[in-house]
């Protein structure tokens, strides 16, 4: 009983973690390095990718990046730069067509160092946040 209340807590514990650390084999961002101070995951969504692109740039200014760029229109790419305690992170966004909508592939890492403290990973959960409010509202 014991053992199974420990792995209940240890699954409930990491499970954030893995679901935030999967990867689509379909995202379209380039590899993070094997230092912990980049974030690159895929997510579903149920909007036509230009409809995720306008939520996504309005997160963005939301969030008071410190510049918005558009790249590529026909894959949706937007690249945010973010600023914490002076040093610079890059956001990096391709929105592509699937099935049932869209798959937002997102990365956020840092330009310097080899740890962010979590910084770049509590900010793509802020932004995931920030776009499931702006959709349901």
């Amino acid at each position: 009983m014991l053992k199974t209340a420990i792995a209940v807590l240890l699954l409930a514990l990491f499970t954030p973690m893995l679901a935030m650390s999967q990867d689509s084999p379909a995202n379209l961002l380039p590899e993070c390095p094997d230092t912990p101070n980049c974030v690159r995951a895929s997510y579903p969504f149920k909007l036509l990718p230009s409809e995720l692109a306008d939520h996504v740039m309005a997160v963005f200014k939301d969030m008071d990046a410190q510049s918005i760029d558009i790249g590529n229109v026909d894959s949706h790419e937007i690249m945010a730069v973010f600023k914490i305690m002076g040093f610079l992170d890059d956001v990096h966004v391709m929105i592509s067509a699937d099935q049932e909508g869209s798959l937002l592939h997102i990365r956020s890492a840092s330009r310097v160092g080899k740890s962010d403290l979590g910084v770049n990973k509590r900010r793509v959960k802020k932004i995931l946040k920030k776009l499931e409010a702006a959709i349901n509202s």
